[in-house]
């Protein structure tokens, strides 16, 4: 799995997978945000964009928390992708690296 900084994420979205982690832990494994705003409003305050060991595109970030939460607050954060069964594939692969 891999944490890349310029990929195309049109056509990629959530089809119901989640996972609860920490931005904290998050960022100890994959580096910096690719998109961070921290601001209560909006829909989403920070976001990872990756890609699978098979070279699916995924993208993990947190939805509507509409409050502010610390960097080792576990929440639950989305998992975006081109389907139901890519997003879950890259759940597994998260898993197995501790988020």
């Amino acid at each position: 799995m891999a944490i890349q900084k310029e990929i195309d994420i049109n056509g990629l979205s959530f089809h119901g997978t989640r996972i609860k982690s920490t931005v904290e832990k998050i960022k100890k494994l994959f580096g910096p945000t690719d998109w961070e705003y921290r601001v209560i409003a909006e829909k989403s305050q920070c976001e990872w964009c990756g890609i699978t060991d098979d070279g699916r595109k995924f993208t993990i970030y947190d939805w509507k928390e509409n409050r502010s939460f610390r960097d080792n607050e576990p929440i639950l954060f989305h998992i975006g992708g081109e389907s139901k069964f890519k997003t879950e594939q890259a759940k597994n692969e998260l898993k197995k690296l501790g988020i």
